[in-house]
């Protein structure tokens, strides 16, 4: 679509959209700059969906395939950035490790199918809850992960239970059957020099108090909270 003062073009590569480019200036364009244009953009579609398919591929490699959360991978990167820049500025860093109460028992019973139901409601619901600048991460097989930047273990314990909550209210399906469904949540906080791993440890260690507590509860530093 050419007008007195703008360009707009709709790029695509086999079928493929790229998205639309817009060229203005108050002057009009004369022939030979719109073929300029023309030309220069026909060099530019292909490098751009190169791109766009190499960032693709390096998102995948940081993305868990069945819940689309980030991977075991990102989370390291992650602990590793958000830790150094804590200790660096003294800000408050926290992590909520979360296990689903009795997963084996949906699988045993319904089919690793109906287990991944639950799986992927759960992390929409992670999703749903979690604020923008909050990381979210399937860890292993039932077991997740969130970091939160910038929050104290309070306000990384009114997260858990919040996301607990609707965890326990959620009416979880599969093919007619209603399927069991809690999560226990264990919640540290990055104390000043400590490692990742005391950090990540503290977390699994309140998360084993939780479940030890008869589950879908959360604990802080293996203190249990009402």
């Amino acid at each position: 679509t050419r007008s007195r003062a703008k360009l707009q073009y709709n790029l695509s590569v086999e079928g493929n959209s790229l998205g639309q480019l817009t060229i203005s200036r108050k002057t009009r364009f004369a022939e030979e700059e719109l073929e300029r244009v023309e030309q220069l953009i026909s060099l530019l579609v292909y490098p751009l969906s190169n791109a766009f398919k190499y960032r693709e591929a390096i998102q995948s490699a940081f993305r868990d395939p069945l819940t689309g959360l980030n991977n075991r991978a990102m989370l390291q990167q992650t602990l590793e950035r958000e830790s150094q820049l804590s200790n660096r500025h003294g800000d408050d860093f926290s992590l909520v490790m979360i296990d689903v109460d009795k997963f084996k028992q949906v699988n045993d019973q319904y089919g690793h199918q109906a287990g991944d139901a639950v799986l992927t409601q759960i992390a929409d619901i992670m999703r749903e809850y979690g604020r923008g600048t909050d990381m979210l991460f399937r860890f292993a097989g039932d077991e997740f992960v969130i970091t939160l930047s910038k929050t104290d273990r309070q306000g990384a314990k009114l997260l858990a239970n919040r996301i607990r909550e609707a965890v326990e209210q959620q009416a979880f399906t599969y093919k007619g059957h209603q399927l069991p469904a809690s999560i226990s949540m264990g919640v540290a906080s990055l104390r000043q020099g400590e490692s990742t791993d005391e950090l990540f440890a503290r977390a699994d260690n309140a998360l084993y108090a939780a479940k030890n507590k008869g589950r879908n509860c959360v604990c802080c530093d293996a203190t249990l909270v009402e």
